[in-house]
């Protein structure tokens, strides 16, 4: 699955701390998605737990946004991405993803300012 992918990417030589236009990293994606494993695999391999995207948002923040704020903006970003959201396995995944980064020294875009 994804998870497979990610690691292969890396396996590869994919950059993990590589930037897209507005300046998050797929950790900020795999954060904001729920994806615990892809996080761990993330981790584990040396992300930047604490860059922040154009708007100064870390991955921390990308996971720790209120679910009724995020869950429309989900499904538009799923549909540009083309790729299936199970909601019910993101909402429940982005709490143990917050806490998976507070517990390796994820921090807040806020406490960096």
């Amino acid at each position: 699955g994804q998870t497979e992918a990610a690691q292969l990417l890396i396996k590869k030589g994919a950059k993990i701390n590589g930037i897209n236009r507005d300046g998050a990293t797929p950790l900020h994606a795999s954060a904001f998605f729920g994806q615990t494993e892809i996080v761990e695999l993330f981790i584990k391999n040396k992300a930047n737990l604490n860059i922040a995207n154009g708007k100064g948002e870390t991955p921390l923040d990308s996971a720790s946004h209120g679910w009724d704020e995020i869950q429309g903006l989900m499904q538009i970003f799923a549909g540009i991405l083309q790729m299936e959201v199970d909601l019910d396995r993101a909402k429940a995944g982005r709490p143990k993803v917050a806490e998976l980064l507070r517990k390796n020294g994820g921090r807040k875009g806020e406490e960096f300012r």
